[in-house]
C-alpha cells in the first residue's frame, strides 16, 4: 500500500495547472475541431486516430493531418523534405490554428469552481498554467475567460522544446 512520506508541516509554495479539461471544458471542443479539420481535408477521423492524437499539441496534430491528407490527395506518402509538402503542411497548420481560434473565441465553458479556486489559491501562493496549447491560443484562453489576473504566468507548447 502507499506509504505517506510528506512531512506533516509541508505546504506547497506554488501551484501549476493544466488548462484544457481543468480550467476550461475545451477538450470536447478540441475534439470537434479535429473532426471538422479531418473531414475538411478528406481524412477519416477514426477511433485509432482520435486516440493517437489525444493530448497532443496543435503542431503535432497538424503534422499528422498533413501527412494523412497529403497521402489521401496524392495516393502516396509525402517526401517530407520537399517544398511541395512544406507548403501543404503550412496550409494545414494555418487552417488548424484559424479554426481553433474561431472555436475558442466563440465560447467555451469554464470548469465549474475552477476560477473561484484559482482566485482563492492565488491569494496564498504563486499560481501558473502550463498547456499544450500554442502561445496565441493559450493567451486567448487566459485573457478571454478571466484566468489571466489570477495567475502569475502561463507556459505554452511554444515555450518549451
Amino acid at each position: 500500500m502507499f506509504e505517506h512520506t510528506v512531512p506533516s508541516d509541508w505546504f506547497p509554495r506554488c501551484a501549476i495547472f493544466d488548462c484544457d479539461g481543468i480550467l476550461l471544458d475545451s477538450e470536447t471542443v478540441w475534439n470537434d475541431v479535429q473532426r471538422e479539420l479531418f473531414a475538411r481535408w478528406s481524412v477519416p477521423f477514426t477511433e485509432e486516430v482520435e486516440h493517437r492524437l489525444t493530448g497532443l499539441a496543435a503542431a503535432d496534430v497538424a503534422q499528422e493531418l498533413a501527412l494523412l491528407s497529403y497521402e489521401a490527395q496524392n495516393g502516396q506518402k509525402p517526401d517530407t523534405a520537399s517544398a511541395e509538402y512544406a507548403e501543404h503542411h503550412e496550409h494545414v497548420m494555418k487552417d488548424l490554428l484559424t479554426t481553433e481560434h474561431e472555436v475558442i473565441s466563440s465560447g467555451v465553458d469554464l470548469i465549474e469552481g475552477a476560477q473561484k479556486f484559482l482566485g482563492f489559491l492565488s491569494e496564498h501562493m504563486p499560481v501558473a498554467v502550463a498547456s499544450n496549447s500554442t502561445a496565441n491560443i493559450l493567451t486567448l484562453k487566459m485573457e478571454s475567460y478571466g484566468y489571466a489576473p489570477l495567475v502569475r504566468t502561463w507556459v505554452s507548447s511554444n515555450d518549451v522544446p
